[in-house]
C-alpha cells in the first residue's frame, strides 16, 4: 500500500473546534487527523486537555478542498494568520497555564521521591 503525503491544514487551540473540523471533513469524505502540538501530548495524557493546541492534517490531494471547507466553517471566528497557516485563538494564556501545570507536576513528583 502506497503512503499518502499529508499536509497541515490548520491549527486550533481548542479540542472542541478540532473535533468539529474533523467531523466536518469526514462528512465531506476527507480523511483527517489531529496531533497535539509541542508538549501537549503529555498534558493530554495527564489532564485530557492539550494546552498547546492541535494541528490538523489531511492528504495532500485533499488539501485545497479541506482548506476551503475549514475557512467557510470559521468565517466568524477571529483568526491570526502566520506563515500562511491560520491559528484560531480562544484563550490568551494557554502556554503559561501549561508551563505552570508542568512545573506543579514535576514538583509533586520530586517531592514524592525526596520526602
Amino acid at each position: 500500500m502506497a503512503e499518502k503525503e499529508v499536509k497541515k491544514v490548520c491549527s486550533t487551540s481548542n479540542k472542541v473546534q478540532a473535533d468539529m473540523i474533523l467531523d466536518m471533513l469526514k462528512q465531506n469524505q476527507i480523511a483527517a487527523y489531529t496531533v497535539s502540538k509541542e508538549a501537549g501530548e503529555i498534558m493530554e495524557i495527564c489532564s485530557s486537555i492539550s494546552f498547546a493546541g492541535y494541528d490538523i492534517f489531511c492528504a495532500a490531494c485533499d488539501y485545497d478542498r479541506a482548506k476551503e471547507l475549514i475557512d467557510a466553517l470559521n468565517q466568524n471566528i477571529q483568526s491570526n494568520t502566520t506563515d500562511g497557516m491560520t491559528t484560531y485563538h480562544f484563550t490568551k494564556y494557554t502556554r503559561v497555564i501549561a508551563m505552570i501545570l508542568v512545573l506543579v507536576i514535576v514538583a509533586i513528583v520530586l517531592a514524592g521521591i525526596f520526602f
